[in-house]
């Protein structure tokens, strides 16, 4: 009898903890006509527009890493990509100062994604929630994802 209640007990502590929403760490890279793109915010929105945002700045590799609510990972589901990059060529915008511009903006209608303020130097159909061909699934079928852009 004891043994049944600790293997229940242990069944269900096994099922609370995986229904928690264990975060997946997701990395990946960025390319626009196949060169690697810096300095974009990549913001996974959940597919419907319920749920968590998740985000991160490439690197001067394009790669990126990540986090939601400031901590690392994201919760399983389909997600809208949008990819954005801030017009540098008249001054250079530090990631820390993007994400405090992005997180004051107002939402995008649908609550997807986050407006893009300034002159975008990516076409412009990966920047809205709305008009984004890309979707990614988490737990991803190959890591680092690749998220590869067109200009054309």
């Amino acid at each position: 009898m004891m043994r049944k209640l600790l293997a229940l007990g242990l069944l269900f502590a096994v099922i609370v903890a995986a229904g928690c929403g264990g975060m997946a760490k997701v990395e990946g890279v960025v390319t626009l006509d196949g060169k690697p793109v810096p300095g974009a915010l990549v913001i996974f929105s959940p597919q419907g527009g319920t749920g968590d945002s998740a985000d991160g700045f490439t690197d001067t590799s394009g790669k990126f890493t990540l986090a939601t609510k400031g901590k690392a990972g994201v919760k399983a589901g389909t997600y809208k990509v949008t990819v954005s990059k801030a017009d540098t060529s008249k001054e250079p915008m530090k990631p820390e100062d993007a994400m405090k511009m992005m997180k004051k903006a107002a939402p995008v209608p649908g609550g997807l994604g986050a407006p893009v303020t300034s002159k975008n130097e990516l076409p412009g159909k990966y920047a809205s929630a709305d008009k984004t061909p890309l979707t990614v699934t988490i737990p991803p079928s190959e890591s680092p994802i690749k998220i590869e852009l067109s200009s054309k």
